[in-house]
Parts: structure tokens; sequence; C-alpha cells
């Protein structure tokens, strides 16, 4: 990220930055600034920085903490000056050898240090503790390579693995080393990705960063700078401290020292250092009047009410949001709530609403964002982020995101078993034979070897392994395999197009007399929508935001919605269902929502009921949980249009429950319905708008979709800083299920544990409570009652329980967030959802 010019404005106000600067050349080595609120305290280093030319070295109390010093960073300096030293997650590799990886992530970030003239490094206290190789072990370490020079092939592998790199059939991890022919793959420490480089005999041809599970090139390199070690076998008489790294100019700067002091007992820096205490209890040498970013209670007329009390002193407003998206939605809905405040009846401060044209005058729109705002009025400067106005969660991760391609990848490559099934996209079905070197000339490279009809082989290149998919068909379905040299393969594409095409023909015919029809037209957004959707919590992923605009538009035109969202679980699909419920109750209609059980029925209401809070919609929930007394209740309130929103479960099917106003039907978990319940629903839909929600679709609804007879959304982005699901197949094993177990509720998280039977549960939980008599386990399954099945739910969701021993009655899509592990006993009996 690159800073801006308006970014610029910013440090260019920070006058106190002349003030500290002049009081660090003092004879004094310390220097306090007090009352830096919010992202204040990043603003005011960035232009210390910009004043002083030198390198800072900024010491947090937490990861945390250091990760929003670096995002903030970013807006006012090139991240090519910021370096990123806090501790990463290990990688397994050298776990299991004992070595001590934050050298490794420690050391690079260290090296890149020492080739600026200024910069600035932010860290926590912790790695002032880590033993590092000595300063001059290091710069030997340090290898430049450049295409056209020589240098000979056999030592430059050799050197590699003398110096700790492991040699590998390929390159996955840091640290590995993989030869074929003249190609040597190898993966620096600190580097995102791996690097390629070619030789011709004993010239470099070419040097390449590549990605290491599709095999494709990054980026091209003329040169090339890397740490040639690994730094294995080291002795003590070879350590030394961070600060052998640190040049004796460089300015601390310690985020509340008091707290740094309470969490790491042994941090004091050497007596050589200046440094600036921000934030530091008693008196300060600079006391900063500024104030954090008000509460606006995602009211924009607030936030504009406040913008003009600021402008009316003479203060500079930028208003910040992540991206485009953002900013045009933050801007839409400041003009729109202007236009409904232009009508005076205010004090003085706020009359100057009336003269837009100053108000606007005094804003600038940022597409970046801090993470946290701030007012400083001296320096007549304010900062207000779109995030906490709408009181949304701005979370960010330092560092680059990895993105993965298409096509097989090479790491599931080495995991098929020889003789799988394999399709080329251009050649056909092929069987697996592994991998083999193919001398060509001169040169040697590594192929995947395909066998085909007749013994024909055929090898392809790992630059090419993109076209490869593993082949997939119905279990027992042996594929014959296609004869090279044949016209047999086009022929095939070319009939199954032709199959694609008539059933398209076709489904398009049934669809059209629908599409015919004449539904709902839904007005325009209004501004209670725009700011309901600015005020959903998280930050939404492109793709969440591309289906709410796609279900939108679907209801604003005359034709009946008919559209599936398909996505994974967490990814957001109730959201957007909870956008377009919202749209059709401000139009004066009614929404169901279908869904298969009464736990997600119960979660539904209650995960609707908290994001509506703030406004006059009627929510209610009908299910087994309900007595009979109750669901006549809701019944008549339905039938007089006095319930908005009903959420339920088959139950919503039954011939007693009318809707006045049905405008939009929401049906969660589709392929859970059976084909009764989706006659009836074609009843109650046929002029309605309908969204199905489901992360398993069946094939006749995906047919459908892909088909383009019904629209489709794929919500295929993850949130941010998801991490990714971690599976593995075992036996039981009571070790590895108590390790599990206890490994998750240290973290203080909750556990699933699945099993196909009820009669099985209580067995599982004496055998398991034998083994962990201090954890906390309860029972849930549909042969409880509704009142027994509601109680133990909620207490799991209270944590009441460490462990739910259940059944598959938990499948359909339950958001527990601290339930972060599951084990799932005999999941060959489980089906594909």
């Amino acid at each position: 990220m690159t800073p801006n010019n308006q970014i610029d404005e910013i440090t260019d106000k920070i006058s106190f930055s002349d003030e500290l600067s002049k009081l660090l050349e003092k004879d004094s080595s310390s220097v306090s600034v007090k009352h830096l609120h919010g992202s204040s305290k990043a603003v005011t280093i960035a232009a210390l920085w910009k004043f002083r030319k030198q390198n800072i070295f900024i010491v947090t109390d937490s990861k945390q903490s250091a990760e929003t010093w670096y995002n903030d960073l970013q807006l006012y300096i090139s991240i090519d000056e910021l370096a990123y030293l806090t501790e990463q997650k290990a990688d397994l590799k050298f776990e299991a050898q004992n070595l001590d990886y934050s050298k490794l992530w420690l050391i690079d970030g260290l090296a890149t240090l020492q080739k600026k003239d200024h910069s600035i490094a932010i860290a926590t206290a912790n790695i002032f503790d880590v033993n590092l190789p000595v300063k001059s072990k290091l710069e030997k370490s340090l290898r430049k390579i450049k295409i056209g020079e020589i240098y000979n092939y056999e030592d430059f592998i050799n050197n590699l693995a003398l110096n700790g790199f492991d040699r590998k059939d390929f390159v996955l991890a840091t640290g590995d080393l993989a030869v074929r022919g003249g190609i040597i793959d190898f993966f620096p420490i600190g580097c995102d990705n791996p690097v390629r480089i070619e030789f011709f005999g004993d010239e470099i041809e070419s040097i390449r960063e590549f990605n290491p599970q599709s095999q494709r090139s990054i980026c091209n390199y003329e040169q090339f700078e890397f740490i040639g070690s690994v730094f294995q076998n080291e002795h003590s008489e070879f350590f030394s401290t961070i600060y052998d790294y640190i040049s004796p100019d460089c300015i601390f700067v310690l985020d509340s020292p008091e707290t740094i002091e309470a969490e790491y007992e042994n941090f004091e820096l050497p007596s050589q250092y200046r440094k600036i205490n921000i934030n530091k209890l008693g008196n300060a040498d600079i006391t900063v009047n500024s104030s954090p970013q008000p509460k606006f209670n995602k009211s924009v007329q607030k936030l504009i009410k406040e913008i003009a009390k600021l402008v009316y002193r003479g203060i500079h407003v930028y208003l910040c949001a992540e991206g485009k998206i953002h900013l045009e939605r933050l801007k839409e809905l400041f003009e729109n709530s202007l236009d409904v405040l232009e009508k005076g009846g205010f004090d003085e401060s706020e009359s100057i609403i009336n003269d837009k044209k100053r108000l606007l005058s005094y804003i600038s729109w940022l597409e970046q964002t801090p993470a946290q705002g701030f007012i400083l009025p001296d320096l007549r400067l304010a900062v207000f982020t779109e995030h906490e106005i709408f009181e949304r969660l701005n979370v960010r991760k330092p560092g680059n995101q990895k993105i993965s391609s298409g096509g097989i990848t090479l790491q599931e490559l080495t995991q098929l078993n020889l003789g799988d099934f394999v399709v080329h996209a251009d050649k056909g079905i092929g069987r697996f034979d592994g991998f083999e070197t193919v001398v060509l000339g001169e040169t040697s490279q590594d192929c995947v070897r395909l066998s085909y009809e007749d013994g024909d082989i055929l090898y392809v290149h790992l630059n090419y392994i993109h076209k490869l998919q593993k082949y997939s068909a119905q279990e027992g379905v042996l594929p014959k395999l296609t004869k090279l040299g044949s016209p047999e393969w086009l022929k095939k594409k070319s009939r199954a197009k032709k199959k694609i095409k008539d059933i398209a023909r076709n489904l398009i015919q049934l669809y059209a007399k629908r599409k015919m029809s004449e539904g709902i037209s839904y007005p325009a957004d209004t501004i209670w929508q725009k700011e309901f959707e600015a005020s959903f919590i998280y930050e939404d992923t492109p793709d969440q935001a591309q289906t709410t605009s796609e279900i939108k538009s679907d209801m604003e035109k005359i034709s009946p919605m008919d559209r599936l969202v398909c996505g994974d679980v967490g990814f957001g699909k109730t959201e957007v269902a909870i956008r377009a419920a919202f749209k059709a109750v401000q139009a004066g209609k009614q929404v169901a929502v279908l869904v298969p059980t009464t736990i997600l029925a119960q979660q539904h209401f209650m995960t609707f009921t908290d994001r509506l809070a703030d406004y006059p919609v009627n929510i209610d929930v009908i299910s087994r949980f309900r007595s009979k007394k109750e669901q006549k209740e809701i019944t008549d309130k339905l039938e007089n249009s006095q319930i908005d929103i009903l959420i339920g479960t088959h139950r919503i099917l039954s011939k007693d429950v009318l809707f006045r106003k049905l405008g939009l039907l929401i049906i969660d978990e589709e392929h859970r319905f059976g084909v009764s319940a989706k006659e009836k629903l074609r009843e109650l839909s046929s002029t309605v708008d309908t969204l199905t929600l489901t992360a398993t679709p069946i094939p006749r609804t995906l047919n459908f979709s892909l088909m383009g007879a019904r629209d489709i959304s794929v919500i295929e982005t993850a949130p941010r800083n998801r991490l990714p699901i971690l599976t593995e197949i075992v036996e039981w094993s009571d070790d590895s299920i108590k390790h599990g177990i206890m490994h998750e509720i240290e973290r203080h998280g909750q556990v699933f544990f699945v099993s196909d039977t009820i009669w099985e549960l209580e067995k599982i939980q004496m055998n398991l409570q034998m083994l962990m008599p201090s954890v906390r386990f309860g029972i849930a399954h549909g042969q409880m009652t509704s009142t027994e099945l509601e109680r133990t739910m909620e207490r799991f969701i209270e944590k009441k329980f460490d462990v739910l021993i259940t059944t598959k009655i938990i499948e359909s899509g339950l958001d527990i967030p601290s339930a972060n592990t599951i084990f799932i006993n005999n999941s060959q009996n489980f089906g594909l959802a």
C-alpha cells in the first residue's frame, strides 16, 4: 500500500512532531508524549520519521497492537520502509527439528532493515530475548545471484544443502530444496514463495518466484538476494541479541511503557538508545490535545451534526473507508441524510448544515482507513473511520495474502495413488503412473506420466499440471481410458455440450413461464437499508457485496426472483438473507424463512432479532419448541399482518399458517427438504420472490442454476483472516481424542462429538468421562422432547458444557463461534452434507 497526497496532508499537519524532534536532540535520552488517542499515535510517529529521516523501532505489548501499528503506518509510509517483526506461526518442519523458528522470521526482517537508510520496525517486546546468529554470520550468509553470471552448478547445490536446506522431491516449505536437471528450486528464509533458478551449464538463464502449489511463475528477477542458510547447528558462542542488528542512532518508541514492563518483566533498553514513551503515566514533555472518534450509534445524521460542529470551529474532517465500495456507500448515505437535514432548526454550530457547499469543502474522502479515528482540535484536524461509525469490526492482518489457482495443485498431485484416474483437459481420461524425469537433449525435466488406452503414454511437464483434474464420478463407476491421437475425446466433449444445450433449452422453457408471470417489484434502497447494511459488524467480502447487489436487483424487477446462493458455512449467507428480508419488510411485505430443524430455526430467530433490533420489525419463530397455544397466537398474528418475518420448520407449510402479504420466501439448506415439501413450496412461491441458501446444493438444483434457468450467486471468498479447516481421518484412539478435546478446552473453546446412532451416545459419554473426569459433557438428539433439546442447546451456547455429544441433528448450519473442533464417529455412515 502506498500513501497518497491526501494522506500526506494528514502527517504534514502534525506540527508538534517538530517539538518532539527538538526534545530528542537534547541531553535527555527519554521523551514522553501523552494523550495520543486512537491512530493519532501512528500519525505522530510517521510525521516524526518523515521529518528526521531516521530509523525508528516501535515496541508494543501485544501482537494485536503491533498489527494495528503496522496497518496504520502503511497509510503514511511505503510498505517497503516498514518491517513487521512480530512472531509468526512456526513452520511444523522446523518445530519437528526443534529449531528456534523465531530466528527465521526475525533474521529476514532485520536483514531487510540493514539495506535501508531509514525505516520503521514494529515488534513486541518478547523478541528482545531471542538469541540470533551474530551479525557477521548473517552478512556472510547473504548471497546475490544475477542472470548471465557464472556459478559452479554443483557447488551451488552443495552450498545450500550444507547450510541447512533439505533435499525434497518438491519445494513446499521454508528450507526445502529440489533439484531437477538444470532447475534448482529452493525456499529461502523470510520469502513468501520459493525461487526457481534455471542453469545452462554453469550460467544462470532465469530467476523467478513461483507458486509452490500450482507451479506457476509469479514474477521474474534480473538479480536476487537471499539468506543462504537456515542456521542449523548453532553454538552459544555464535549467538548475539537483536541489538547487534539495530543502528546506535535508532529511536525506540514504547507504546504504553507500563504495560510492556508488566507483561515482560525483564525488558529494559540499553542506555545508548533514545526513546519516546507514548501515553506513559505521570508527567509528560508533550501533552497533546486530542480525543477519540465520538460514538455515532450507526447514525449518519449524528455524524453530520458532529462534523458541522467541527467545521464551525474550522476543523478539517477526513472520512475514511476500506475500499471504494464502502466509501461510495458512505458518501451516498451522507448526501442523502444531508438533504433530509437541510431544513433548519439547528443551534448556532449546527446551522452550517444549511450551507452545504461550505460543509463539503471541509471534508476529504479517503479509500484507506486507519484502525481508529481521532480529533486533534489544535491542529484543526479530525479523522473519522467508516467502520467505527457503523460499529463494525476492522480486521486486517499484515503480510501478503497467497492466492491459489485453478486445476490440480502439486500437493494434490503428490497425494494421488498409482492407477488413479486423471482427466487432461485436451487429451482425455488416463491413469496416473507417477513421476518421471525425461531427458531432452542436454536437459532433463520432471513430468507426470499418464497411461492411456492401448498402452499409450503422455508426459505432462509440471508447468502444465493446471490442465489436469482428478477424475470424479459416482462410486463404483470405472471410466474408459481415452485413445491418444483419436478424435474420441473431442467427440465426447462435443456430445456433452450438445446434451447440455438440450437440457438448458428445456429448462429455459420451463422457467420462462415463471419469468413471464408478474411478481412484486420492490422500490430502490432506502436510507434505512443502506444504514442497516453498513452496520454489519464485519467487513463484507467482495462476493457478499456482489451477491447482495444481485439479490436486490432481482427484487426490484417485476418478475419473481428465484436465486440460489451457494457458499461454505460461515461465509455470510445468512447476513445476505437478512438484508433481503429487511428490504421486503420495508415495502410492507411479509417474509417466510424455512429451515430444516428446530435448533436452526431458534438460532436464526436469535440472529434476525439481534440484527434488526434497532428497527421496527416484528419477528417470530414457529416450531415444536413452541406450545400449541403459542403456535395458535402466532398464526393469528401472521394472518392479521402483525408478524413481518416468520422463521420456522416444515410447520410453516401447514394449512393453518396463512400469510396475508407474503413477499419473500427464504429457504435455508434446501437439500434437507423432501419432494412433498417442495411441491408445497412450489404452490407457496409461484409469484413471490424465492431465495435459496445452501452449502451443499442438490444436483438438480445446482444443475438448474448452472444452466442459467435459476439465477445463482456463489460466495466463495472466505472472510478476511479465516483459518483453513484441518481435516484428519484416523482410527478411534483414546489418546488422540483426549488430546484434541483438552487442546480445544485449554484455549477456552468447545467441542462437538457426533455419532450416527442415538443408542451409542451414552456409551461414548461414559468412556470420555472416564478419560477426562474434569470435562463437562452434554447429550443432544432428535428423540428428546423439545423442552429438553432446547435447554441442552442453550446450556451449550452458554458454555455450561465443554463437549456436546450428539447426532447429526446439529448439521444444519449451526453457528456457535466457540466450538471449533468436531469429532465425527463412524463418518462413513454420513451423507455428503
